[in-house]
């Protein structure tokens, strides 16, 4: 298994509530979001957090005259704007967090449960052929392919050996180092199909919750953008004071245009 990088630790700003308070404390409006509003996440994450921290100390500065422009303005996202973003960041860290968990065993652990299978196998043919043992208590064993497959052939032919009662008792004694070794891969590989589908599950519900403080803290920037350009418009300093979030996506696009 290839060791994953370090996680980036989400900071705390002094005299700021805690990543973790501020996640606990946007759960409820994250959760509210309706499925068919989510955004996807289409930009770079921490360029987005950057890029929002880093106008957020103008579009403060410009509290008054924008109540002065607007008779009903939306202040409850501007002064959401910083925890927003700060969720957002958090949300990111925690999907890299359950992306970079592996429950993926080895190839060669695989390869030897699968050689395991078919030596056990012969000989469970061999004593059956023999009159030694009921063939139909090993005839599910398929010796199909995949992870689910070969860990109950495996529980199963080292059952049937172990169940084999005294005619295979002496047999079965020099056996004893391969059905032990046959029970162990099949409780690892089991386990660790469990585990992948828990982490699978984790993943999704990350990538589901990072969606969500994604669509919160852009739609929160656009609307707040979109009224400094109504507001400056005659100065023509929107974009140093609000630069938009997909500004060098689209400049990407216009230049790949240009070379075709």
């Amino acid at each position: 298994m290839v060791a994953a990088k370090p996680l980036r630790r989400v900071t705390r700003p002094p005299g700021k509530p805690s990543p973790e308070e501020l996640w606990a404390r946007y759960q409820p409006e994250l959760r509210a979001l309706p499925a068919r509003h989510v955004t996807k996440v289409n930009l770079d994450v921490p360029t987005v957090v950057r890029n929002i921290l880093t106008a957020l100390p103008k579009l403060l500065g410009l509290r008054d005259e924008l109540a002065a422009t607007f008779k009903s303005f939306p202040f409850h996202l501007l002064d959401a704007l910083e925890d927003y973003a700060r969720v957002l960041d958090y949300a990111h860290v925690r999907m890299e967090a359950s992306a970079r968990i592996s429950t993926q065993f080895a190839a060669p652990l695989m390869e030897e449960a699968k050689a395991l299978r078919s030596a056990l196998y012969l000989d469970v043919k061999a004593l059956a052929s023999r009159g030694l043992l009921d063939p139909k208590k090993w005839s599910r064993v398929r010796k199909a392919p995949g992870y689910r497959a070969v860990a109950s052939d495996l529980a199963t032919l080292a059952k049937v050996l172990l169940e084999g009662g005294a005619p295979l008792r002496e047999r079965i004694l020099a056996m004893k180092p391969d059905i032990a070794r046959a029970i162990e891969l099949s409780n690892t590989i089991k386990s660790a199909l469990s585990d992948a589908a828990s982490s699978a599950r984790a993943e999704a519900a990350a990538i589901d919750e990072r969606a969500r403080a994604f669509t919160l803290a852009v739609r929160a920037y656009d609307q707040l953008r979109r009224a400094i350009i109504y507001m400056r418009h005659d100065h023509g300093d929107v974009d140093q004071i609000a630069p938009s979030l997909f500004a060098g996506r689209d400049a990407g696009r216009r230049e790949g245009g240009k070379r075709h």
